[in-house]
C-alpha cells in the first residue's frame, strides 16, 4: 500500500479518535466536539480529494483502494454503531 495512504490514515484516525475521546470525557462539551468531528470529516475529505487529483497519492491497486476507502468517515461510522451498540454504559 502506497505509504501517503497510511500517513494519512493514520493522521485521519488519530484526530478523530481524539475527538470523540474528548467528547466522551466531557459530556457537557460533547456536542461542541461533534462539530469539531464533522468539520475535520469535511476538511479531510476535501483534502483527500485535492490529493487524489493532483496525482500526490496515487492508487494503483485494491489495497490502496482500500485504504481510500478507510480515509473516509464510513468506516468509523460503522465501528462506532458497533460499539455503542454492544456497551451497556452508553444507553
Amino acid at each position: 500500500m502506497n505509504k501517503r495512504i497510511i500517513y494519512f490514515n493514520a493522521v485521519y484516525y488519530v484526530v478523530t479518535l481524539f475527538l470523540i475521546m474528548k467528547g466522551r470525557l466531557d459530556p457537557s462539551s460533547s456536542l461542541g466536539y461533534g462539530y469539531f468531528i464533522i468539520i475535520f470529516w469535511v476538511i479531510s475529505l476535501i483534502a483527500l480529494v485535492i490529493l487524489l487529483i493532483s496525482k500526490i497519492i496515487q492508487v494503483k491497486s485494491i489495497p490502496d483502494y482500500i485504504g481510500i476507502l478507510t480515509a473516509t468517515p464510513i468506516l468509523t461510522l460503522i465501528c462506532i454503531s458497533i460499539i455503542l451498540a454492544f456497551n451497556p454504559l452508553a444507553q
